[in-house]
């Protein structure tokens, strides 16, 4: 086998992986407990790694007490030294990533959606579209159902919901729209991406997210990560994201828009 290049730095990765893996193991054979916090959970969502890290400390403590014959007796006539002060170091805090936000209008009442004019559902699709873009066109109808206050997306409200987006596409419009993912030319520009782990479930499917919003998460994930690369890459993005778990369609959807 050649020696050298791609062959030999894939050699090294495989056995560092090995060692580190093995001097858990002999940790662990010691006494140790591990605890490992994902570096991008560190840096965007800080507070629920250190309550989880309080957590696992808290249980480690409870598993195997101190004990308090180690500490040392002092006379009462002895003041207590107090211990010195140090500084905590600084930690890096990367930007800090959005809640998805729904968007909310008033919207005609005593009329069926599909019963309102063109441009006048033009101008509700617009602010959805202002606000959570890029967003699937299909994400658009069920707001659409939502904010008139319909339990289901018919045929007639994701025809009429089709129908404003077209008009919002005219130069007047000012709408893009990429693979049915429909946004403003700022968000184009500029693509934004939001956590969407208290979203509906059906922001949190595969093909509900936006490909140029999993390329906007592995800039910043490439930025924190440095050289991730094909599962790594998938699950930094997943956590960025907001999603609980890379699946396989998840997982190909990313594979796919980081392709593009």
């Amino acid at each position: 086998m050649k020696k050298g290049g791609h062959v030999t730095t894939y050699h090294r990765a495989l056995w560092a992986r090995e060692r580190d893996r093995l001097r858990q193991e002999i940790l662990e054979n010691l006494g140790w407990r591990f605890h490992r916090i994902w570096s991008t959970d560190w840096f965007y969502r800080r507070g629920e790694a250190l309550q989880n890290l309080k957590l696992a400390l808290k249980e480690a403590k409870a598993a195997n007490p101190v004990s308090r014959q180690t500490q040392t007796s002092k006379t009462p006539d002895q003041d207590p030294v107090p211990p010195p002060t140090r500084r905590q170091p600084s930690l890096p805090i990367g930007p800090q990533i959005p809640a998805y936000k729904l968007a909310s209008c008033a919207t005609p009442r005593n009329i069926e959606p599909h019963q309102v004019k063109v441009d006048v559902m033009a101008s509700i699709t617009r602010h959805i579209v202002e606000v959570e873009g890029p967003i699937h066109a299909d994400e658009v109808a069920r707001r659409v159902t939502s904010l008139f206050g319909k339990s289901r997306t018919g045929s007639l409200i994701s025809e009429a919901s089709l129908r404003s987006l077209q008009y919002l596409r005219s130069p007047r419009g000012r709408r893009v729209v990429e693979q049915d993912f429909w946004m403003t030319p700022e968000e184009h520009q500029n693509p934004p991406f939001r956590d969407s782990i208290a979203a509906p479930p059906t922001l949190q499917r595969a093909d509900m997210l936006s490909p140029i919003e999993i390329r906007a998460a592995a800039k910043i994930a490439v930025q924190e990560n440095r050289n991730l690369s094909g599962q790594d890459m998938a699950n930094a993005i997943t956590r960025l994201l907001g999603f609980k778990r890379t699946g396989p369609e998840l997982k190909s959807a990313i594979l796919s828009a980081l392709k593009a």
